[in-house]
Parts: C-alpha cells; structure tokens; sequence
C-alpha cells in the first residue's frame, strides 16, 4: 500500500484541488490518503472531515494542535499503513498519473526510493520548461546525493519522491524552515538504488505569496545556514573528498536567501557579506573544478564582488529574461 500524507493549514481555496486530484489517481496499487490538519482556522478541518466521509475507503484525517509542517507530516507517517510513503503539499495538485509513475519507477528498478521532476506554476498560470526529457535512470546513494545536492536537476524537496517507511520513521522532519533540505540527505543514506524519472507534467508545485521562499526575512530564515552545516557535517563523515561541496551549499543558501526573500538593504547586504570570506577562499578551488556547473561557477566569482555588483547583475538578468531570479 502506498500512504499520501497532505499536511493541511488554512489552504481552504487550494485544497480542493489538491484532493480532488489525488482521488483520481490510476494506480493499480491501493493506496490511502492522510489529511493532517495542523489546527487550521479557516475552515480547511471541516473540509478535510467531509472529504473523509464522503471517501472512507480512501481518506483519513488527522486533527492536531498547530505546529508546523514538520509536525503534521511526522504525524501523517505515524498514521500511515501503506509501506511505501509520499507527501504532497495541500496547495499543490498532481495528475492522475502520480503515484503510477513514482511507484512504477521504483518497481522496474527495483530501487528503494523513486525521484521525479517538479513542475513549478505561479498563481495563475505555469512556467513550463522547454528542454529534452531525459531517459530513466539510477543512482547509488552517493551519486544521489551529489545530483540532488550540487548538481540539483532534481529537487531535495519531500514531495515528488516515493519513500520506504521505515526510513521516513527513522528520519523524521526537524522543526523550522528548510526541513526537506535538512532530511533528504538522511534518507537517501538509507537506500541502495535510488529511480530518476523526468515526469514534469505529473506535480506541480504552486509557488505563492506568503510561503517560506516568498516571505520577509526573518531570524527563521538563518535555519538555511544551520542546514549548510549539518549537511557539511555529513559530508565530512561520508565523502570527505567532496569538501568544496560545502562552499556550493553555503553559495545556494546566500543566493535562495537574497534572490527569495524579501529584505532591507541593509540586511541583503549583512546576508550576501556573511560568507564571503569563505568564497573568496575557495573561489578557485569551485572554478577550476571539472564537475561543477557553469552556474555555480559564474556566482562563486560574483559572490567575491561587493554587494552592488550582485545586484546590478541580477537586474540585468530579469530585465533580460523578463521574470525575477
């Protein structure tokens, strides 16, 4: 059985949307859906409730106190029967295909977690991306952590992903922000064989107003460096020969920070300095290296420039592209 975990928090204009299409799904496999409301006021309990009697044999729901995202999909898993576990926003909505996809990915591989690609939409209207679909593939743990990581042609996201349960359980969410990129690491440790597929058309992710990535710096927002950290930390224990992906980690945190997040001038440039000795370090070590990307490369340079470099290349890049980045 596969177990669909839905953390709810007063999404009542997205959760229908999201439901609805997990009702539709064209697996073979049973499957249950666990709404986790996480003492929603706006009504999306009660919704989660009539969904769960209108569909008995299909969904639960789960009522807690508020306390946060970590927490209703910690208690979602703790809810689940099926063995195999996926999560899935309730702002986000997935095609009928989804969980066939995911579930048939990792059965043909015989691997222990299946990884497919995220389709963004902005309110409104979707921003599809025009490049090759890429054939199916797999990786080991370490390959898997270096493409999700470092290379990032997929997300370290928990939705879009097929999990063994006993790794979920073993791993569960750390409070505060950031808790994919601070998990995804460990559950990946867990397995042998890991399954890409390059499935865009099958969840789409709503980026919104008022998420996490879309909101005004706070003292929350410094959790992504805790994460570099801890991902550092593991680095060292697993693959010390990979100690420049410390610095790609750190340069990623400073760009989601500045380029995502609104903030002061004054804190932009308290945050785009904070590490910058240690770019400047390893500036050479990042672009002589052979298996790091143009990208990466090009903000290892800027990110030793002074602040208003930074800026006015980025607004030269949107001017240029017609969108933010």
């Amino acid at each position: 059985m596969i177990s669909v975990i839905v953390p709810v928090y007063n999404v009542a204009g997205y959760l229908d949307r999201c439901v609805e299409s997990l009702l539709k799904q064209d697996t073979d496999r049973p499957y249950e859906v666990i709404l986790v409301d996480d003492g929603s006021t706006d009504g999306s309990g009660e919704a989660c409730d009539a969904y769960a009697r209108e569909h008995p044999d299909r969904i639960v729901c789960v009522h807690k106190p508020n306390g946060g995202l970590s927490s209703a999909r910690n208690e979602g898993v703790r809810h689940a029967r099926g063995e195999w576990i996926v999560f899935v926003d309730s702002d986000d909505y997935v095609s009928s295909a989804y969980l066939s996809r995911l579930d048939g990915l990792r059965e043909r591989f015989d691997a222990d977690m299946s990884v497919i690609s995220i389709q963004k939409t902005l309110e409104g209207h979707e921003i599809f991306e025009h490049r090759p679909r890429m054939e199916d593939f797999t990786l080991d743990k370490k390959q898997a952590f270096y493409e999700m990581y470092v290379v990032k042609r997929f997300s370290w996201y928990a939705y879009g992903k097929m999990y063994r349960r006993e790794a979920v359980v073993k791993h569960p969410f750390p409070d505060g922000y950031y808790e994919d990129s601070a998990t995804q690491y460990l559950l990946i440790d867990e397995c042998k064989k890991i399954a890409f597929g390059d499935y865009l058309a099958e969840y789409h992710y709503l980026a919104r107003e008022g998420s996490i990535t879309m909101s005004r710096l706070s003292d929350r927002h410094m959790r992504i460096f805790e994460v570099c950290g801890e991902v550092g930390q593991y680095i060292d224990s697993r693959y010390p020969e990979w100690d420049y992906v410390k610095v790609l980690l750190y340069e990623n945190a400073v760009l989601q920070l500045t380029g995502r997040t609104s903030m002061t001038k004054q804190q932009y440039d308290e945050i785009y300095r904070r590490y910058q000795k240690m770019f400047r370090k390893n500036v050479w070590r990042i672009v002589s290296n052979r298996d790091v990307d143009f990208g990466s490369k090009y903000y290892a340079v800027i990110l030793c420039l002074p602040p208003s470099v930074y800026r006015l290349q980025r607004r030269l890049m949107e001017a240029v592209l017609g969108k933010r980045v």
